[in-house]
């Protein structure tokens, strides 16, 4: 009998292949949100601190320091809702290699056990012509003796 080769191997290389790209597509995306959020904090550590300052402003308050103030606060504002947006993107982003990486997960392994149930039945089959050879010598070397 032939030795045993794995018909769908080059399937399964594609599989692989597919699965680490989608692994790598994850990575980029987490890193992306990572970066966005961290982006997002440090604009909220900027939006604290500008309404600290505001909130110390005692007594006479030039209108112009006011002004300023408050228009940098109303930019870091806009500037935060415009990265939420983002973050949300890069959110169902990452969900979208997560479910991209876990069916390709998933379908290398279901060619892996089909890889696996091939290899078995080729093993037995094998055997079992193995066994057939050896029951077919014994029953030759009997009738030999029984001449």
């Amino acid at each position: 009998m032939k030795k045993f080769a794995f018909s769908l191997q080059y399937l399964l290389d594609a599989h692989i292949a597919k699965e680490q790209a989608a692994e790598h597509a994850l990575q980029r995306a987490m890193v992306a949100l990572r970066e966005t959020e961290a982006e997002m904090a440090a604009f909220e550590e900027a939006y604290a601190a500008q309404a600290e300052a505001l909130g110390r402003m005692h007594g006479p308050v030039n209108r112009a320091d006011y002004a300023v103030r408050m228009r940098s606060i109303d930019f870091i504002r806009r500037d935060i809702e415009q990265l939420k947006d983002v973050r949300a993107q890069r959110d169902a982003e990452v969900e979208r290699c997560r479910t991209a990486l876990r069916e390709e997960m998933t379908a290398r392994r279901v060619l892996e056990k089909l890889r696996d149930r091939e290899r078995g039945e080729w093993a037995e089959a094998l055997q079992a012509e193995d066994q057939k050879m050896m029951d077919e010598m014994a029953v030759v070397r009997w009738s030999r003796r029984e001449r």
